[in-house]
């Protein structure tokens, strides 16, 4: 038996729209697929495009998968508390909770200053943020297979 396909994205933006992501969430339980997404808390890219238009499912646009939002080089405050990398999963959410995370993950609130959004979203940025995620827990855990065995299955 083949194990599931497993993805890995860094910094992508919005890609799919609500029947995608009820399509890609489907094959997750069928244990076929498994998708990191690992980005930036104020990396542009990763909130683009504008997504505020209000549909009946709650916003135009979703990620899929698992989101590991890493968090800030030393140095750097974290406006919302924690320093660690937050893992959720991308499940189906009512209407009106999809378009309040659409709202709190809006690029205009999630945006660098202009002259750094190329620094933030560059490879070497997720590789320091990456690193230090390593260092912090002494080894990047959990694995890809506990996330979702945790949050998904």
């Amino acid at each position: 038996q083949n194990g599931p396909v497993k993805i890995f994205s860094y910094g992508s933006p919005y890609a799919a729209g609500h029947a995608f992501a009820d399509a890609f969430r489907h094959q997750e339980r069928k244990k076929k697929v498994q998708h990191a997404r690992f980005y930036n808390s104020n990396d542009i890219v990763a909130h683009l495009p504008f997504n505020m238009k209000p549909t009946k499912r709650g916003s135009n646009f979703v990620h899929v998968g698992v989101d590991v939002k890493l968090l800030p080089v030393p140095g750097k405050a974290s406006l919302w508390g924690t320093r660690e990398p937050r893992i959720r999963h991308n499940d189906r959410q009512t209407p009106m909770a999809a378009y309040w995370r659409a709202l709190k993950m809006n690029s205009l609130l999630n945006m660098a200053l202009p002259w750094r959004i190329q620094d933030q979203h560059g490879l070497p940025e997720l590789q320091k943020r990456i690193a230090r995620a390593a260092v912090r827990t002494n080894k990047l855990t959990p694995t890809l297979d506990e996330i979702y065995e945790r949050v998904v299955y």
